[in-house]
């Protein structure tokens, strides 16, 4: 019974480690992609924008008279690791006459085979800063990559909202291109470090069970030979040395 308990607790050690295999797999498809998606788009940072939004993006341009650029500082390229923080500085130069007030930046996380599916929104910051002519600002934009989506490509889209003293409003995409989200390196992750105490547990109690095996067989092999007589040999009285033994004992042996 406990040879049968141990196999049975091994091949449960067995399974399970395939069955994370595969979660691992599935986890970083393309279906997975497409059922996370689908299923997140009911919360407040997934789904697609309202049909307004879409309209007022398609409409709104960067005015000729302001100048915009960015660069990522946190991390330097466009690698962007899944769960971690995310910052991009934001340049704004006023070349015009009229003052410029920067309201919002917004950012959001696009199908990459369809700009237009959103698959995750990011904070809105709004700033309503103006900028004079021939004046300058520069602003940082942080944002978390969903840790659901790493390991796949997506199109990355920043805006930058601002109006002019007259009111009319302009949009500029300062970033509208596809970028990879990677998993973070963090050294060993959790999910293969019990991978790894599975495998060595699945080892050890190999090991284990071999043994009792062997011990069992190694018995029954014993205890099934007969007994073996041990020879004590042969006595020869000739060889026996009757020197210590005085005379007068040995004659009065052989008189009797």
């Amino acid at each position: 019974m406990p040879n049968s308990d141990l196999f049975i607790s091994i091949l449960f050690l067995i399974y399970y480690v395939i069955y994370i295999y595969k979660y691992r797999i599935y986890r970083h498809s393309y279906e997975y992609l497409q059922y996370s998606s689908k299923f997140i788009n009911q919360f407040s940072f997934f789904g697609q924008n309202d049909d307004d939004d879409e309209a007022e993006d398609t409409t709104l341009k960067p005015s000729p008279d302001a100048k915009t650029n960015f660069i990522f500082i946190k991390p330097l390229t466009q690698d962007l690791p899944a769960g971690q923080e995310v910052r991009v500085l934001i340049g704004f130069t006023n070349k015009g006459e009229k003052e410029f007030v920067v309201e919002t930046i917004d950012a959001s996380l696009r199908y990459p085979q369809d700009f237009s599916y959103y698959i995750q929104n990011f904070t809105t910051y709004r700033l309503y800063q103006p900028i004079e002519p021939s004046k300058e600002a520069t602003f940082e934009y942080r944002f978390i990559p969903s840790d659901t989506l790493s390991s796949r490509p997506f199109g990355l889209v920043i805006n930058v909202n601002y109006k002019d003293v007259d009111g009319a409003a302009y949009l500029d995409a300062i970033f509208n291109s596809t970028i990879n989200i990677i998993e973070p390196d963090e050294g060993l992750d959790g999910e293969i470090f019990f991978l790894y105490i599975f495998l060595v547990a699945i080892v050890i109690l190999a090991g284990v069970g071999f043994y009792h095996l062997a011990t069992s067989f190694k018995k029954k092999h014993l205890g099934s030979k007969p007994k073996q007589a041990v020879e004590l040999g042969t006595q020869n009285k000739g060889d026996v040395d009757y020197d210590w033994i005085p005379k007068e004992a040995l004659i009065s042996s052989e008189l009797g």
